[in-house]
């Protein structure tokens, strides 16, 4: 082999080279296809199973879950690839002096060399990047309950305000007919114009209430259905809110839920992401080993020869301890986030209950008593009025007391489904 074919065979091995490590550079990158928010479509009829589902599936801060899931799922499968072989190649004793002029005395290694990793090293950074994952899943299962819970909230609220504005045409209703009873009874000589006065502004006033009822309907319903990315007017299902049960169910059956918590389950998997990075420490304690081999030409003398070659990092200075140190810190303060969860969580159920067993007898107090009492007080207020035995502002401050407690009614049942949402958003059962 002469000294031009020593050098030609050089040249090809440096173009593969370069042009596989060029190749992806070199070829027209593809641009990314721009991400796009989806809107969902509200249908005539919202029940809160179906907000819950179009809030799940287009809410902003849901839609990149399956980006990041591929992510990880690449980042998985790099973590479990073995290092690339190296192609090392040198050329030496060349363009010299004396006997070294020339290319006459060069001598050309070719070289291939392989890390071995040991210690497990591949299979605890594979470890490690899935439970990686398993934490980015965690989160998105926080985000995900965030979202139901502020979607069962806005649509208990939705359905309350249609309920309010059913409310308030009730009321504009018992308005005009006490208006028109005042006015008979006027001409007949039996109130005075100031009564008759006073009722047409009761009738002005359930109007105007009737009124701001229909804005803050649709400001709610708005609200709810912005959830997905719709922002018309949405007509829920229910056309009022369910009354309270009789009787709660039990805390403690309840209260066990919590070890099912998003939280609790993110808390659960940066444990075991943090051990997985223990053991990557420690895998990477012992050292990796590179072994190569290949072949030295040597042209003065047109001969070949053998090359093996050996290496392993000496560790004198850096013995990867302080790595490991580092890791099981971590790993014990993921231990104390974790304790940490678990009294948080309890502490929000404490309040949670405490705020759903008053809003639960409050409710229940208004619809057993305050509610029955309040409509046969007005009832007989009325049968009173017509008989001339009370007056028209006696009658009309009775509307109004059955009025407030018929909103009342409205509020505590309001209150009930939000305290319920709250228990059940940090429970997963039903109540």
């Amino acid at each position: 082999m002469n000294i031009l074919s020593t050098h030609l065979f050089l040249l090809p091995a440096l173009g593969l080279i370069f042009t596989s490590c060029g190749q992806n550079a070199a070829e027209k990158p593809i641009p990314p296809k721009k991400p796009l928010l989806t809107r969902g479509s509200t249908p005539a009829n919202l029940s809160l199973k179906a907000a819950c589902a179009l809030a799940v599936t287009h809410h902003p801060s849901l839609t990149t879950y399956s980006m990041d899931r591929r992510a990880a799922d690449a980042r998985i499968l790099h973590a479990s690839r073995i290092p690339n072989p190296v192609l090392n190649m040198d050329d030496e004793d060349f363009f010299g002096t004396g006997d070294l002029a020339g290319l006459s005395a060069s001598v050309l290694n070719s070289l291939i060399t392989q890390v071995i990793e040991r210690g497990g090293k591949r299979q605890a950074r594979t470890e490690a990047a899935r439970r990686a994952g398993e934490v980015m899943d965690a989160e998105y299962a926080i985000r995900r309950r965030d979202v139901i819970t502020q979607t069962g909230q806005l649509y208990f609220q939705a359905v309350a305000a249609r309920e309010n504005v059913l409310f308030h045409e009730a009321a504009l209703a018992r308005s005009e007919k006490t208006a028109r009873l005042v006015t008979s009874l006027l001409e007949a000589g039996r109130v005075t114009i100031g009564s008759a006065q006073q009722a047409r502004l009761e009738v002005q006033k359930s109007k105007l209430a009737l009124n701001l009822a229909h804005k803050a309907s649709e400001q709610a319903s708005q609200a709810l259905s912005a959830q997905w990315g719709d922002f018309r007017t949405t007509a829920v299902n229910d056309l009022r809110l369910a009354s309270p049960p009789a009787n709660l169910p039990s805390r403690q059956v309840q209260e066990s839920g919590l070890a099912r918590h998003p939280n609790l389950m993110l808390a659960l998997a940066r444990v075991s992401e943090s051990e997985a990075l223990v053991a990557l420490a420690k895998a990477n304690k012992l050292n990796n080993i590179t072994f190569g081999g290949g072949v030295r030409h040597a042209s003065a003398s047109d001969e070949l020869s053998g090359l093996v070659s050996f290496s392993i990092p000496i560790p004198v200075f850096d013995k990867q301890e302080d790595a490991i140190k580092e890791m099981t810190a971590l790993a014990e303060k993921t231990q104390t986030e974790m304790a940490a969860t678990e009294r948080a969580l309890s502490n929000q159920f404490t309040q949670a209950w405490t705020g759903l067993e008053s809003a639960h007898r409050n409710a229940r107090l208004i619809q057993t008593d305050l509610l029955p009492s309040a409509l046969e007080l007005f009832e007989s207020a009325e049968e009173s009025f017509r008989a001339g035995k009370i007056t028209a502002l006696e009658y009309l401050a009775a509307q109004q007391q059955y009025q407030n407690i018929r909103n009342q009614w409205l509020e505590a049942r309001r209150d009930y489904h939000l305290q319920a949402v709250q228990v059940q958003a940090l429970t997963h059962q039903t109540l």
